[in-house]
This record gives structure tokens, sequence and C-alpha cells, in this order.
């Protein structure tokens, strides 16, 4: 039994199938200053069918990735995504305490040096050893733009995992919420004021902003209006639980706000 009761039969709303052409570009942090308007952000987001923004506010940096459905999968490509990766034992374990080191001595500086990596994750088309590019074929090169079927380019998994290497593991806090795609101007002052009074970094993927049109679906983000998605993956300490975290004020401070005020 649950909220549901005893479900005994289900209906599935499918879809053909379908490839995705997606582009990545880095952008100046200035792009989210214009919100109207030809070429600001929220015409791109009704005019394309997949739109994530990875801000990286220590550089002044936003990396742009979006994309549109096509249905004719004779197109050629086959890439995937790897945002989610296997990765090495030997490289958890160095991560993990290059992570825990830099958060200990509260080494802000030293994550936003990490962030130019994961900007280069996002951007580049070649392998960096055990940081493959966000999109490819083969494990270790990529194309912009890059073609694939939607499944495999909107989603991704490992069996490997960086938080699956025992008492050496890397584990995240994840923290989205989804607002009224009107509320962003606000928002992106909200986070820059906070930033400004709390050190903070976000090595892992920016403050990631994924944009998501209108649903009828019940439990989605997006129910009855236009969504923008607002997503912090930062790193916990080796010892999550008697250990904060570096920039640990700024992080709560942000979902505070988006939860009270948007």
């Amino acid at each position: 039994m649950g909220l549901l009761g005893i479900i005994v039969e289900a209906t599935m709303r499918t879809v053909p199938l379908f490839k995705i052409v997606i582009h990545r570009a880095i952008e100046p942090e200035s792009i989210l200053n214009s919100f109207e308007g030809d070429g600001s952000i929220i015409s791109r987001a009704r005019v394309t069918d997949f739109l994530q923004m990875a801000w990286f506010p220590s550089v002044g940096k936003v990396v742009v990735i979006h994309g549109n459905f096509t249905n004719n999968v004779s197109l050629p490509g086959d890439f995937y995504s790897t945002f989610i990766k296997d990765v090495s034992s030997e490289t958890v374990t160095t991560f993990s305490g290059i992570y825990d080191l830099l958060q200990e001595r509260r080494n802000i500086p030293g994550f936003w040096a990490l962030e130019e990596n994961a900007i280069l994750a996002l951007t580049t088309n070649k392998d960096m050893g055990e940081q493959s590019p966000i999109y490819t074929s083969n494990g270790t090169d990529s194309a912009n733009p890059a073609v694939g079927y939607g499944w495999k380019m909107m989603s991704a998994h490992c069996t490997q995992c960086l938080d699956t290497n025992g008492n050496h593991s890397l584990y995240y806090e994840e923290v989205a919420i989804g607002c009224d795609v009107k509320e962003l101007p606000a928002i992106v002052q909200t986070i820059r004021g906070i930033i400004q009074d709390y050190s903070a970094a976000f090595p892992v993927s920016g403050v990631l902003f994924r944009f998501v049109p209108q649903s009828d679906a019940y439990l989605s983000f997006a129910n009855g209006r236009d969504v923008v998605v607002v997503e912090l993956i930062t790193p916990m300490r080796n010892d999550m639980f008697s250990r904060p975290k570096a920039g640990l004020a700024a992080y709560q401070a942000i979902a505070q706000a988006l939860v009270n005020n948007f």
C-alpha cells in the first residue's frame, strides 16, 4: 500500500525515438544581467528543447549547454553523457583527500581553482585522463555540437562511482529547488548578494540552472508553470556528520532564500 493504493494497471506515455544536438559555449556572466528581448536567457529557453547554464561566480563565467531534438535518428552521432561516470579507486581516493584538506583549511581560493577544471570538463573536446569530456562517444573525445540519442545525452549512470569507494569515497550534497522562471533575475541578485557576504565555491558544476517548460505532470517541478531549477552540488567532508564543510553558511543561506522567497 502507498499513497496511490495498489496499482494493478498503468498507461505510459511515450514518444518516438529521437536524437538531440547539443552545443556548448563559455559566455561572460554578464548574460545573467539580460533576461528579456532577443538573445536573452529566457528567450533562449523558449526556443530550445534543452538548456542548462553552469555559473561560476569566482571567475565570472557561464557555461551554456543547449540543444534541440530531432526525429532524424539517422543523423550521425552516438554520444552519451559522462556527467556521472565511472572513476578509478585511486582517483576517488586522491580527490577525496584533496577536497577534505581544502575544506579543513577553509581554502575557498583552492576550490576556485578547481572550478576552472570543472569548466574545462564541461567544454573540452579532448580527454584529460580521469576527466573525460561531458559528452563523448568513445570515453575520450567529444565534438561540438555533439549528437546522440536523447536518453543517452540527458541522463548518466555509473557502476564504480565517487560514493562507492569505501572509507575513501567522495560524497556530495545536492540541493535542487524549482522556481518560476520569471523570478530568475531576483534569484541571481540574491545569490550574488549572499556570496559577497559569505565565501563559497562551486567546484563540481557551478551554480547550475536547468530550464524546464510547463508540464501537466503532478509531481513535476514545472507543474503549471515554466521553471528554472537552481541546483547546488557541493562536496561533503570525509567525516560528514561531525566536520562542517567550507562555505556552509553561503550554501544554507542560498537554499533558505530560494525556499522562502521564490
